[in-house]
């Protein structure tokens, strides 16, 4: 399984709760919000496909990136291994499978 080196990460508890990473040239934002209901974040990142775009991430409002991207589907937060910083790198069959 190849490692996927993220792009930027914003809200980090325990691990990035929003991750930006390029697979095969494709801009992918994982996202892991606050879940009111469970008073905890979910158990799940969804997964969004977005344009590519030469402003990401550094001028674009990051909590409404996933408004602007194609939603692929869910994978869950314990099937994501990360670097031990947790910062710059991860690993997922799941998500790797979720892609194609």
């Amino acid at each position: 399984m190849t490692s996927l080196p993220i792009v930027e990460y914003r809200d980090f508890y325990d691990v990035p709760r929003l991750v930006l990473i390029e697979v095969d040239q494709r801009l992918v934002l994982l996202d892991n919000p606050f879940d009111d209901g469970l008073d905890d974040y979910s158990p799940d990142y969804d997964v969004y496909e977005l344009e590519r775009d030469p402003r990401y991430p550094a001028t674009r409002d990051w909590r409404s990136l996933s408004s602007e991207g194609r939603h692929l589907g869910t994978v869950p937060v314990g099937s994501i291994t990360f670097d031990p910083t947790r910062r710059q790198s991860l690993r997922s069959a799941a998500l790797t499978s979720l892609l194609g």
